[in-house]
């Protein structure tokens, strides 16, 4: 197999990984959400949870297929047989699809604890939410901006590895 090849396959396995994770998070997200309704009734702010929730499911399902056509386009280029090395692309690609994973990871996380934020803070305990649940949303905000970082900014975190890579080794 070339490298195109395997980035392509690899591209589609995480591609059939994050679309079976989204249709394992519908039925949690339905349940989570019935019972926050069953605490707001039918309040905007119900409506407001529904569609984040749906949001993120949404997002990673696209996501799902958009990597799928990706990894279908890198197989129909053709290859010009120029030698050097296309380890650096694949390495850029792996990043990239491991950015959108933790974003899409941390928006449908992210709305599990949102969710259930908002029920403690409006019906369970009143102007409060305990601690633990506000470290878990910053600590799916962050996960959200890191992978951001590995989308947006895949030079350096390349660059970063490259660097680590040779940290000690004499040139």
């Amino acid at each position: 197999m070339t490298e195109r090849e395997i980035t392509s396959l690899a591209l589609k396995l995480f591609a059939i990984y994050l679309l079976v994770q989204m249709l394992l998070a519908t039925p949690t997200l339905v349940a989570t959400l019935g019972t926050a309704k069953d605490y707001l009734g039918s309040s905007f702010s119900a409506w407001g949870l529904w569609g984040a929730a749906a949001a993120a499911v949404v997002i990673g399902l696209v996501a799902a297929v958009f990597l799928w056509k990706v990894a279908n386009k890198a197989l129909s280029k053709p290859t010009d047989g120029i030698g050097g090395s296309c380890f650096l692309s694949i390495e850029a690609a792996v990043f990239a699809a491991l950015g959108l994973f933790l974003v899409v990871q941390a928006l449908t996380r992210f709305s599990y604890v949102s969710a259930g934020a908002y029920v403690q803070y409006v019906r369970v305990e009143p102007g409060e939410v305990p601690l633990q649940t506000a470290v878990l949303m910053v600590a799916h905000m962050l996960q959200g901006l890191i992978g951001l970082s590995l989308i947006m900014r895949t030079d350096g975190w390349v660059s970063l590895l490259q660097r680590i890579r040779n940290a000690g080794l004499s040139s």
